[in-house]
C-alpha cells in the first residue's frame, strides 16, 4: 500500500471540522476552568479539571502548531488569526513559534545548525572537551527534574514573553501575544478571583509538565541521532 496515497484525503484542511474542534476544545479549556474553580480544595475533581484542563491545552497547543504550519485552516488569514489568538492560551507567540519550529523541523539533529534546537545536545567530543563546571552544569541541564519540572515552568512563565528570535518575527508579535495573555489572566481572575488563578498556575504546571515530557520522549529514542549535513549517516 502506497502510505502517501492513503492519506491524501487527509491532508486537505477542512475548515468546517477545523473550526468545530476549536470551538470543543475552547469549550473544554472553560470547563476545566469552572470546573477546577468551584470545586477547588476538593482533591478528586480538582485533579479531574486539571485533566481536562491539559487535555484541552494540549490540543490547543496543537492547533496552534498547525496553524504555524498554515495547514489547519485553508487560509493564511485564518490560520494567523487563529494562531495569533491562541497565544493567549499557550503562552507561545504564534510568529516566533511559527519561526523557530520551522527552523526545529529543518535543522533537528543536526550538528551544524545546534542553536535551533530546542534542548541543547552536546557530542561526547564536546563533553570530554568541557571542564568540571561546565560538565556539571550541562549534567543539571539535560538532568530529569530541570527537564520535566523546572525547565518546562521557566519556558511557559519566563522564556515565552521573550522567545527566541523574537528580533526577528518582531516585538509586536510578542507585545501582541503579552496583552492577550495578561487580558486572558485579568478576566480569569476578574470571574473567578484569587482562587481562579491558583487553579489556572496549578493547572499550567501540571499541563506544561506533561507536555513538555511527551514532546521530549517523543524527539529522543533509541536510533535517534546528530550528524553533520554532509555526514555518510544513513
Amino acid at each position: 500500500m502506497n502510505i502517501r496515497k492513503a492519506t491524501q484525503a487527509f491532508a486537505v484542511p477542512n475548515n468546517r471540522r477545523g473550526a468545530l474542534h476549536l470551538v470543543i476544545s475552547l469549550a473544554l479549556y472553560v470547563f476545566a476552568l469552572w470546573l477546577g474553580t468551584q470545586y477547588w480544595g476538593n482533591v478528586a475533581i480538582v485533579a479531574l479539571a486539571v485533566f481536562f484542563f491539559w487535555g484541552a491545552s494540549v490540543r490547543l497547543f496543537g492547533i496552534q502548531h498547525d496553524n504555524g504550519h498554515l495547514n489547519y485552516f485553508s487560509t493564511r488569514r485564518a490560520n494567523v488569526i487563529s494562531g495569533v489568538l491562541l497565544g493567549a492560551i499557550t503562552q507561545n507567540a504564534f510568529h516566533a513559534m511559527r519561526y523557530n519550529h520551522n527552523r526545529h523541523h529543518a535543522y533537528i539533529g543536526n550538528l551544524d545548525q545546534m542553536e535551533s534546537h530546542e534542548v541543547l545536545t552536546w557530542t561526547v567530543r564536546q563533553y570530554q572537551a568541557a571542564g568540571f563546571w561546565r560538565r556539571l552544569g550541562y549534567r543539571i541541564y539535560r538532568s530529569a527534574p530541570v527537564i520535566f519540572f523546572f525547565g518546562p515552568i521557566f519556558i511557559i512563565f519566563i522564556r515565552y514573553r521573550f522567545p527566541k528570535n523574537a528580533l526577528k518575527t518582531g516585538l509586536v508579535d510578542v507585545a501582541t501575544q503579552n496583552a492577550l495573555m495578561l487580558a486572558l489572566w485579568f478576566s480569569i481572575y476578574s470571574w473567578g478571583g484569587l482562587v481562579a488563578l491558583k487553579f489556572l498556575v496549578t493547572a499550567l504546571i501540571i499541563s506544561a509538565c506533561v507536555g513538555v515530557a511527551i514532546v521530549y520522549i517523543g524527539h529522543n529514542h533509541e536510533e535517534t541521532y546528530c550528524a553533520e549535513r554532509e555526514s555518510n549517516i544513513v
